[in-house]
């Protein structure tokens, strides 16, 4: 006797409520999953606040020269600095010459394999230290002669007020006329290009004109040190051109030329040191990893003998850095309380020193933790002013699970809402401090900053 055939919409129906079984044994397993995962036990891993700079990049363009030829001052005489420099010519662009197109295009050819030639006889050094530098190339800028300098502090932050860069970069429009052309036409570079193009021409009237300079000057903002200063020229140049030799064919009378002339002169700085580039890493018990640390000596010189990089550690015996500024775990250590590792370089006379804090935990690891971006703000009497707060909590987080609070050294002349919003009610001797309190999951953290109280202006804005 056979079975009877399984009715078609039985059928659909235990394939539909098997597949829902099987979706609900899988989202049941994610949650318990997520349960577990948001239940075990993390490492909170304090926010170590950036490294803040030395020197704020300057407002106007007479700061800002001021600020660049200080630098460069320290930097032509320092003994804890490389520095090389170069310059790079282009002969390249519309050269007009008074010829039959043939005869124009030789003399173009010669031209652009000259170029070469030409940057050659600028002054030029490698890797020299710069207490014993000579020829080094002079900064020729005045606060007067700068046509643009195009200040914008947005471009330095990112959207939670940390820096977007380790340097600053200052750029300088400058007018062409602040050039001494006839110190140009009269020094060394141009009697050796005379000398130079002299077995197939002669030059007569020759005319040199500026059409445009521009400055740019990197600087480490950490350090306050100069990194590069790139400084391009161009110049329009006019002359009588008498050809000579096997070049005397191209024409029997002077020939006038015109050619664009553009020299980039690069000055780059090498800072001898030693720094670590984190202010904190965590590690398992049995780790081995390579610390994040700037190490910069002469090219040749050989640790041991040249310069010597030591270490030391606050917990002793539970750690060790190699010769390859490897770190090397060998035990466990309360979480809450990090390893100091201290650096220090000797080398050449000076001696370079730094730290980093180092956690032990094979837990987890969550960063968080409460900053100002910036330390501090200016705010008039009858003004408030929002505070950017950067706050680090763990994803999972919810708004209750911890609290944000405010407060000020002087509540009766600056107030302050839950929000950040400070509102200066009146004028008191001295700055006030604004400190801000993380309370996150039993870890309490907080950071503080400083309002300088001007003078009082009416109304109120919101910034």
């Amino acid at each position: 006797m056979s079975a009877k055939p399984m009715k078609k919409g039985l059928k659909i129906f235990l394939i539909v409520f098997i597949v829902i079984v099987l979706l609900g044994i899988c989202f049941g397993s994610l949650a318990l999953y997520a349960k577990h995962e948001f239940e075990k036990d993390k490492f909170w891993l304090p926010y170590v606040p950036q490294k803040q700079s030395v020197t704020e990049l300057p407002e106007t363009a007479q700061e800002a020269v001021a600020y660049v030829e200080r630098l460069y001052a320290e930097a032509i005489v320092s003994d804890e600095a490389e520095g090389s420099w170069r310059t790079d010519v282009d002969l390249g662009g519309d050269m007009q010459i008074s010829l039959p197109d043939a005869d124009a295009n030789i003399v173009r050819f010669i031209r652009d394999n000259a170029a070469g030639k030409v940057a050659a006889l600028y002054p030029s050094g490698s890797g020299v230290l710069m207490k014993d530098a000579e020829n080094v190339p002079v900064l020729e800028l005045g606060s007067g002669d700068v046509l643009d300098y195009p200040y914008d502090p947005d471009s330095l932050f990112n959207t939670d007020g940390t820096y977007k860069s380790d340097e600053y970069v200052i750029d300088f429009t400058v007018d062409p006329a602040s050039v001494d052309a006839d110190a140009l036409k009269n020094g060394d570079v141009c009697k050796g290009v005379l000398e130079l193009i002299a077995p197939a021409a002669s030059v007569d009237g020759l005319n040199i004109t500026p059409t445009a300079v521009s400055m740019r000057f990197k600087i480490d903002r950490l350090t306050d040190r100069l990194r590069s200063v790139e400084i391009v020229r161009t110049y329009d140049i006019s002359a009588a051109v008498r050809f000579a030799g096997e070049y005397a064919a191209l024409s029997a009378e002077p020939v006038e030329v015109s050619l664009p002339y553009k020299t980039t002169q690069h000055i780059d700085f090498k800072w001898y040191g030693a720094r670590f580039t984190q202010g904190d890493i965590a590690v398992t018990h049995d780790d081995i990893e390579m610390l994040p640390v700037e190490i910069s000596v002469n090219d040749g010189a050989e640790k041991g003998k040249d310069f010597n990089l030591t270490f030391t550690y606050s917990v002793p015996d539970l750690m060790e850095v190699d010769d390859e500024v490897v770190l090397h775990v060998h035990g466990r250590h309360d979480k809450d309380e990090p390893i100091t590792v201290g650096m220090k370089l000797e080398y050449d006379g000076h001696v370079y020193t730094d730290e980093i804090n180092v956690y032990i935990t094979d837990l987890e690891m969550v960063k968080t933790g409460v900053q100002f971006p910036f330390k501090e703000v200016e705010a008039a009497v009858g003004t408030s002013v929002h505070l950017i707060t950067d706050l680090r909590v763990p994803e999972e987080t919810k708004e209750e699970d911890y609290t944000l609070t405010y407060e000020t050294s002087a509540p009766d002349a600056v107030s302050i809402d839950e929000h950040g919003m400070i509102t200066v009610l009146k004028a008191v001797s001295g700055p006030v401090t604004v400190k801000v309190t993380l309370d996150c999951s039993g870890h309490t953290y907080s950071d503080e900053m400083t309002v300088r109280i001007t003078a009082e202006t009416e109304g109120t804005t919101n910034g």
